[in-house]
């Protein structure tokens, strides 16, 4: 009679061993598996940041397609040599037209948002007057609407308190009528905003400058750059062309 032959157990190395590579595979698919969650909802903001970089795009090309300026003053007769020394000459044309801003404010102002900073990743702003309010929806409660486009600060976590940077929000600020501030995109790294100007003395070339002011229509710039960059990756850079309406109310 031939015996039954035995069964061989498994030893205590090769349960070990299985327990080892049962483990790695698990911490490799929980380790696959985070990924794959923070990609998704790197994605997911990026998704946003993008449409609201689209909708703050949309707001200050109406914006910038509604501005107005306070009609040229009349040229005096003869007064043709004179006026283009004053304008491409000795005197800059900030001089010559806002030698008193209290009697000459400007309608259109780039500059910085925060008083005495001016590097070049610190929050802007645009002060302009329009016909009508860029936000879509908003009522019509006068002829001419005052307010700004400005990037102020927005505790974002983590990055405003892990990397000691901070983050902006950008605004649209009504300040006539006065009304509530306007998010139109969180989360900004970095900003830019420039005005390509006419030529100034002694450079005969236009050139982009990080602080305008306009009050005529001939003053404006000829243009405005936009640069933005949101923590999530997405990114902005639009040049928008100024379209002016002159007027006699100041």
């Amino acid at each position: 009679m031939i015996p039954a032959k035995r069964r061989r157990a498994f030893t205590l190395l090769e349960v070990m061993l299985a327990m080892s590579i049962a483990s790695v595979i698990m911490l490799s698919s929980l380790g696959l598996m985070e990924y794959v969650s923070r990609m998704d909802d790197k994605l997911a903001n990026r998704f946003d940041d993008i449409s609201e970089l689209g909708r703050a795009r949309e707001t200050m090309r109406t914006a910038m397609n509604s501005l107005v300026g306070v009609v040229d003053p009349p040229e005096e007769p003869g007064a043709r040599t004179g006026l283009a020394r004053e304008r491409f000459g000795e005197d800059s044309l900030a001089e010559r037209m806002f030698e008193d801003d209290d009697e000459n404010p400007p309608v259109f102002e780039l500059g910085y948002t925060i008083p005495n900073r001016r590097g070049e990743s610190d929050p802007r702003k645009i002060v302009m007057r329009l016909k009508r309010s860029p936000i879509p929806g908003a009522p019509a409660q006068r002829d001419v609407v005052v307010g700004a486009f400005e990037l102020v600060t927005y505790p974002l976590d983590p990055y405003f308190t892990e990397t000691g940077q901070e983050s902006w929000a950008l605004l649209w600020t009504p300040l006539s009528p006065r009304g509530e501030p306007v998010i139109l995109a969180d989360a900004i790294k970095f900003a830019a905003w420039q005005a390509l100007r006419d030529p100034q003395p002694p450079s005969n070339d236009m050139e982009w400058v990080d602080e305008h002011d306009a009050r005529f229509v001939d003053d404006f710039p000829r243009a405005v750059r936009i640069e933005l960059e949101t923590w999530s990756g997405a990114v902005g850079d639009w040049i928008f062309e100024p379209i002016v309406e002159a007027r006699t109310v100041q």
